[in-house]
């Protein structure tokens, strides 16, 4: 994780990751199936192959809407690490839920921060291609591509309430997907940025 994106948590490598991972992928005789979330008023779209070589399709049935939420990196990190105790259970009850909804949303900020810090800032780092087939997985999410405007409103996030400028890009993320809800643990818990409400799956 970047510098300035505080608090790195020890992952554990080997058959320990977290059995949501590996749920998600519903076998079809070694052909793994998994829905990437629906398209706006039509069916969501599965995905089927070998590996990391993928095919869409549609997956035949209406999706019932759910709001979008947004998930910071921390909370990624811990739902592998199984040394995080209760941290480690809850991360991982909210991403197997998010999986299921279809509505998860992350940026490529949560995925670089990811893949660095598990390939090379933590005690037991991953092997390089363990940490691709997870930012690979997590990328049939909604992925929020920041552009210069995008840029400038998190500066101005961040000095409005006083937050690192890595912080103001996560909520500008969140707002740019209409995101109404962002997990984390690095901001204040309940509280609601500009139409984005924060929240800590940790907190009492």
């Amino acid at each position: 994780m970047f510098s300035a994106r505080p608090n790195i948590w020890p992952l554990i490598e080997g058959p320990h990751y977290r059995a949501f991972w590996w749920r998600r992928w519903k076998s079809e005789s070694s052909v793994f199936q998994k829905c990437a979330g629906p398209l706006r008023g039509s069916a969501p779209l599965c995905v089927v192959g070998y590996g990391l070589e993928l095919k869409a399709r549609p997956a035949g049935r209406e999706r019932i809407f759910m709001p979008a939420e947004f998930v910071d990196t921390n909370i990624i990190v811990y739902a592998y690490d199984r040394t995080a105790g209760n941290k480690f259970d809850r991360a991982g009850d909210l991403m197997e839920r998010i999986w299921d909804s279809g509505e998860g949303v992350l940026s490529t900020q949560v995925l670089e921060e990811f893949y660095v810090s598990v390939t090379g800032k933590i005690p037991q780092p991953l092997k390089p291609q363990k940490a691709r087939e997870i930012v690979a997985d997590l990328g049939t999410w909604k992925v929020a591509l920041l552009e210069v405007p995008d840029v400038l409103k998190a500066s101005l996030l961040s000095e409005r309430y006083g937050l690192s400028f890595w912080d103001g890009l996560i909520l500008a993320a969140a707002q740019k997907e209409d995101a109404k809800i962002v997990w984390s643990e690095d901001f204040n818990h309940g509280q609601n940025y500009d139409g984005v409400t924060v929240r800590n799956p940790f907190a009492a």
